[in-house]
């Protein structure tokens, strides 16, 4: 399994509205949706807001425990769209991810609010800004009392599995990588994650399998028309002298006024090209 934790959430709080507990007097449990009811005007149109819950322990660490997004035209209902009405607070409610935490005595709870969650969603087509009414909004927990079943309950015990595909390694894959970086200049960020399989041989049935993935996300953060996200996959398999490999890229870049879709298959079997197909689409954005 590779990696997909998110990371210390210290370094996402400076881009956020933060609000947090003083250190608990005793532990707080919570089992369910976190729902979050907030009063919020838009300077435009089409935002979002996003909220994340995090555990933040005694030495300062933040642990990312629940999230959830909403695309403010979304409010009322996810088919009849309706733009927001700049400068007009409206009391809005959404859930956040399902979730199972205890919060131990001196620790704290954390509520980070923003417009954005990149890469998780596509920013919108403005930038916005959201005034947040602090006095008509509040996070609800979904808190759980101790029972009396908890001092009988079993520790966990190891996950099982299936037993793995038995297969030869031919040629071993790079380590799983995630990264993010930050051109210093321009601010561009970029967002990379790698996963090469390298090639193997499976004995049961003899095929050859390679199989690497590479996704890019990339933005400046004053421009939410700059970002883009590049999927590719580069797969090849092959038994004795049949040897076929697929190459898929696609783009989707998140324009003003339009989603633009871009594509490149290239398909070989041996040196030869099979498929070599490119393609450009547009779809209205929509209040998205």
């Amino acid at each position: 399994m590779d990696p997909t934790l998110p990371i210390d959430q210290r370094m996402e709080a400076g881009n956020a509205l933060i609000f947090e507990t003083k250190p608990l007097e005793k532990a707080v449990e919570i089992l369910g949706f976190p729902e979050l009811e907030v009063k919020v005007a838009s300077d435009k149109p089409v935002a979002l807001i996003s909220a994340t819950l995090s555990l933040v322990m005694k030495d300062g660490a933040a642990s990312r425990v629940s999230y959830g997004i909403l695309n403010l035209t979304h409010r009322h209902d996810d088919l009849e769209l309706q733009p927001m009405q700049p400068g007009n607070p409206e009391t809005v409610r959404f859930k956040l991810r399902s979730c199972g935490q205890r919060f131990e005595k001196g620790q704290r709870i954390r509520l980070a609010i923003a417009t954005a969650h990149w890469p998780i969603v596509f920013p919108g087509p403005e930038k916005a800004t959201l005034s947040i009414h602090c006095a008509g909004s509040r996070l609800i927990l979904p808190l759980r009392k101790p029972q009396q079943l908890d001092a009988r309950l079993a520790a966990f015990e190891g996950p099982e599995s299936a037993t793995p595909m038995a297969q030869e390694v031919i040629k071993a894959g790079e380590p799983f990588r995630r990264e993010v970086t930050t051109n210093q200049i321009t601010g561009e960020a970029t967002y990379t994650v790698v996963s090469d399989g390298g090639t193997v041989r499976h004995p049961h049935t003899g095929i050859t399998v390679s199989a690497r993935q590479t996704d890019v996300f990339v933005v400046l953060p004053d421009d939410p028309n700059s970002a883009r996200g590049t999927v590719t996959w580069e797969n090849s398999y092959g038994r004795g002298d049949w040897d076929v490999r697929v190459m898929v890229s696609a783009t989707v870049r998140a324009l003003r006024d339009v989603w633009r879709m871009e594509t490149h298959l290239v398909a070989r079997a041996g040196d030869e090209v099979v498929v070599d197909r490119e393609d450009v689409k547009e779809f209205p954005r929509d209040l998205n």
